[in-house]
């Protein structure tokens, strides 16, 4: 089973967080710029291990994404895969969106892709935006 939790700092903007086999988390940067994080560990209940904790520095304007292997491990019709290729390129010429937006884009976009064909395994997508403009009595 993979495993990745975490919590977001405003005070020392950074994202800390344990990666137990999970996809690992993709930074965009404020100007559109993608990171990709490769620290990952074992997944949970294969032998003992102590999991270190990973960070992220994110910054105002920064979007972080979490999402599940079913993303990019999705399969059409023609049992072609959608591949990191795909997504990246989604996140890279959609970065301008708001999350919710690039939230619905990247579903939208895998179901038009599956086409016909079941779904193999979970798709979860999760864009954050760090606004540092935010006030919570809003």
């Amino acid at each position: 089973m993979t495993f990745i939790c975490g919590e977001y700092n405003s005070q020392k903007e950074t994202f800390h967080y344990i990666n137990a086999g999970h996809s690992s988390p993709i930074c965009i940067r404020k100007d559109g710029k993608i990171e990709l994080r490769s620290e990952t560990q074992r997944v949970l209940g294969v032998l003992h291990t102590e999991y270190k904790h990973l960070t992220i520095p994110i910054y105002s304007g920064d979007k972080l994404i979490l999402f599940t292997d079913g993303v990019t491990e999705t399969f059409n019709d023609n049992e072609e895969i959608f591949g990191d290729e795909n997504f990246l390129n989604l996140l890279k010429n959609n970065h301008h969106l708001d999350p919710q937006d690039l939230s619905d884009l990247v579903l939208k976009t895998i179901q038009e892709f599956r086409g016909k064909k079941d779904p193999s395994d979970d798709i979860s997508f999760i864009c954050i935006e760090v606004n540092k403009n935010y006030d919570s009595n809003q």
